[in-house]
């Protein structure tokens, strides 16, 4: 059937033991690990992540003196001429030469600077909320590799359930060519038979081509190539048990990801409101400074005329914005709206958090119901088909009975098929709303691998 599925209500998924070529690993955590590693989305964000904790380091920079050098040297040839129309004016020509070279070291500390301050508390906010982002990534990951391997496993079931069906079909064909050649069997019948096993036939094709492109799309999550992955423990509804009431996971909401996300933000936006709102504050600055000047004006034979300046000097420069066009205002307003954004979208994704914890929990309760239920269907639809069969042999049945019959049959386990898919997604969903650690999750799902193996035809 659908292979062995998974877990109570913490556990998400089938387990997969998965030859790689790339990779040494060949079990369901170690492929994991392997797609932790080559997954360029968590490559991409790993980047990302990096980059914007970076600003907490080049915030925290305005916080701290700045020291700066700066060197010159200056050479004056000018010719100097005097031409009036007085004549008790006579000034002659004269030659100005000097020749300058100097150099300053300077330290500027800021002593009080609130917009510098909010900027470093914004620039940890970011930091915070990169980190986050990245657990984002890493639960979106591993929502994508178990959902990969749920398509696996289900399609891998609906082969054998069609497979299994064939056996059937064919088993009646060959049923009711001996009737038919015995004069036993109708016309339509023997036709109808040929019809349904081609048909069946067709979908085993169809089948197994969504069982290979169902491994592509494992592939490409873990960008690493597969040969055959484990298939599950067949004890479904006995290991997949809620035990907790539906109050135990409503209060975990806020370790949500997507929440904890949200009040991220909200504290970024909170930090650049504070920053644009003390625009208009003043600042203090001290400022200390030493130089070192030589001035030679010693030339054309005349007397030595040198200069040398040096020592130090100290200042404390107060500068208090007085008028900026509107702009500090504007920029105000700007992050404040920004903000009560931010708090809305928070306040949005508790509502959405716990309504999906409601929906994902009654329609996993429903679904241990519904599990349950069809497996007693299946049952009574092998044993209508068994009786319908015999009614068939022995002359007092219809052969449109046991089609009836063997398609109900066909049906039903498909549906068991897609229920369990359901459930194991569910409860997926449910790990992932109430903010259960990723790995932890894989941890316990690698306890359910089971010996038989599914194979991925594109590998050989």
């Amino acid at each position: 059937m659908f292979g062995g599925f998974v877990k109570h209500v913490k556990l998400v998924m089938p387990i997969v033991l998965m030859y790689s070529c790339f990779a040494s690993a060949n079990d369901f955590k170690g492929l994991y690990e392997v797609g932790i590693k080559n997954n360029l989305r968590l490559k991409a964000q790993t980047s990302q992540q990096q980059s914007e904790k970076q600003q907490e380091n080049v915030s925290f920079a305005g916080l701290l003196p700045t020291v700066a050098a700066t060197g010159s040297w200056n050479y004056l040839n000018q010719n100097n001429a005097v031409h009036s129309d007085s004549y008790l004016l006579s000034v002659p020509d004269q030659l100005n030469q000097s020749d300058q070279m100097g150099y300053e070291i300077a330290v500027s500390q800021p002593l009080f600077n609130m917009p510098s301050y909010h900027a470093f508390n914004e620039g940890k906010a970011v930091a915070a909320r990169a980190d986050i982002q990245m657990e984002f990534a890493m639960y979106e990951y591993t929502n994508q590799y178990i959902q990969s391997y749920i398509n696996i496993a289900t399609m891998q079931s609906r082969v054998k359930n069609i497979e299994q069906t064939i056996i059937a079909y064919t088993n009646q064909k060959q049923l009711i060519t001996e009737q038919y050649t015995s004069g036993l069997a109708k016309p339509s019948d023997l036709a109808q038979a040929k019809a349904e096993l081609a048909i069946i036939e067709a979908d085993l094709i169809v089948a197994k081509n969504n069982l290979n492109l169902a491994f592509e799309q494992l592939e490409l999550v873990i960008q690493s190539d597969i040969k055959a992955i484990e298939g599950f423990k067949d004890n479904f509804a006995e290991l997949a048990v809620i035990n907790q009431p539906l109050g135990h996971y409503l209060k975990q909401f806020s370790n949500n990801i997507q929440y904890r996300l949200s009040e991220a933000n909200m504290k970024v936006a909170n930090q650049q409101l504070k920053r644009n709102a003390s625009l208009w504050m003043p600042s203090v600055t001290a400022n200390l400074s030493y130089s070192d000047n030589h001035l030679d004006r010693s030339f054309n034979y005349q007397p030595g005329n040198r200069v040398y300046q040096d020592g130090f000097a100290v200042s404390i420069q107060l500068r208090v914005p007085l008028y900026s066009g509107g702009r500090d205002t504007y920029m105000s307003q700007s992050a404040a709206y920004e903000f009560e954004q931010a708090k809305y979208l928070k306040q949005f994704q508790q509502h959405q958090i716990q309504q999906s914890i409601k929906s994902v929990y009654s329609s996993l309760k429903a679904g241990i119901a519904s599990i349950a239920a069809r497996k007693n269907t299946i049952a009574a639809a092998k044993a209508v088909l068994t009786n319908a069969r015999q009614e068939y042999t022995t002359g007092i049945g219809q052969y449109i009975d046991v089609v009836n019959s063997q398609s109900r049959l066909f049906d039903e386990t498909n549906q068991l098929i897609e229920e369990k898919a359901r459930f194991l997604s569910n409860l997926m969903s449910l790990d992932r709303l109430t903010g259960k650690d990723p790995k932890q999750t894989i941890e316990q799902l690698s306890l359910l691998t089971n010996q038989e193996k599914i194979a991925n035809e594109n590998a050989f």
